[in-house]
């Protein structure tokens, strides 16, 4: 039997194989596509074969009580074939709190004609009830997975882009290199099901094998808001501070999130940022002479239309003062769209007042 605390991409990839559920299953987290990929699973594991027919029963956390609950678990299916029947309990966070005492004792001694799984956003370690499924039954993170032992809670970016680019093979059918899943992860804001969207999308408009470039996330992911990021993130490198809040007034109008600008902006900047860290590690290094040319291609630029030219003119105007702190600026900003300007009309300011810094002269 599966007991302990894992995290919904163990189970797409197989690391943990589930073979027989306990009594007791929480979901937690608050991305949706992990969550609806972590109950496939399960079901898959109690039943063997899920349809409409299956035994499955779902209640909202908010509309039932303890006792009708626990009839429930107590009775079974008829049509169950010896198997436990799911019970799913959705936006559970009300129903925990009314019956820790209750469901504490249904982990430590559950029946057998069913399996209890409690989906729900909050789910706090440092509780009884967490130890005890910890121990007795089975609890699955549906976040973003984060770095091991990091205080800041920073999402787990390789973990994540090794998922990206398996799934966009395994499920989707197209290869997605690294620079590109990179490029996707930040306009995506580590959003799972935007990125399975983003991916379905481009299985259908690719040839089946096909990998996936820059320019096919921009022509058919990004659309006319990402596109207008873009420019306005050349106007501010640029100098030209109106033009650049030009670009970004209809985004905002058009109710787009400031943390989903940002992330569409940071993939942006950051190739500047890779470009000058090639720059000067090749000058560290000593080999031969360093050209800039070499490090804007390492950054992904591109020698076609002008790009790298108009690049190399950027990275010059944005001067070593700003380049050596781009990194801490972008880690700033995102920190606190997240944090302290997490309203949407305080975050668009601080990107707005992010655009002005970029542009004034060196």
């Amino acid at each position: 039997m599966t007991t302990g605390t894992l995290h919904t991409l163990d189970l797409i990839f197989g690391a943990e194989s589930v073979t027989e559920v306990p009594s007791t299953v929480v979901l937690f987290g608050d991305d949706g596509f992990l969550f609806d990929q972590a109950k496939q699973i399960l079901l898959h594991s109690i039943l063997g074969t899920v349809d409409e027919d299956s035994p499955i029963r779902t209640f909202g956390g908010k509309d039932i009580e303890w006792r009708d609950l626990n009839d429930e678990l107590s009775t079974g299916s008829l049509f169950s074939m010896g198997k436990p029947q799911p019970v799913i309990i959705s936006e559970a966070a009300t129903f925990i709190t009314k019956n820790r005492t209750q469901l504490e004792d249904w982990t430590q001694h559950p029946g057998s004609a069913s399996t209890l799984i409690l989906l729900t956003d909050t789910w706090a370690a440092n509780t009884k009830l967490y130890k005890l499924v910890d121990k007795h039954g089975l609890q699955i993170s549906c976040g973003t997975p984060t770095v091991a032992k990091s205080k800041s809670k920073s999402p787990d970016t390789k973990r994540i882009l090794q998922w990206m680019t398996t799934w966009a093979k395994t499920r989707h059918q197209i290869k997605l290199p690294s620079d590109v899943a990179t490029f996707l992860l930040d306009i995506s804001q580590s959003d799972f099901g935007m990125i399975d969207t983003s991916l379905a999308k481009l299985s259908l408009l690719l040839e089946k094998g096909a990998t996936v470039t820059i320019q096919d996330i921009k022509s058919h992911v990004g659309g006319w808001k990402a596109e207008s990021v873009w420019n306005a993130v050349d106007a501010a490198l640029e100098g030209a501070s109106a033009d650049a809040l030009a670009c970004l007034h209809p985004i905002f109008h058009a109710g787009e999130h400031p943390l989903s600008v940002m992330g569409q902006l940071s993939w942006s900047l950051r190739r500047y940022a890779i470009a000058y860290d090639h720059y000067n590690a090749a000058r560290r290094l000593g080999r031969g002479r360093a050209d800039i040319m070499d490090s804007l291609k390492a950054a992904g630029f591109r020698p076609w239309q002008g790009e790298i030219d108009k690049a190399a003119a950027r990275l010059r105007r944005l001067g070593r003062r700003r380049l050596d702190v781009i990194h801490r600026w972008l880690l700033d900003v995102d920190l606190a769209l997240k944090g302290t300007h997490s309203r949407e009309d305080l975050g668009r300011q601080l990107i707005e007042r992010l655009m002005v810094s970029l542009a004034e002269a060196n």
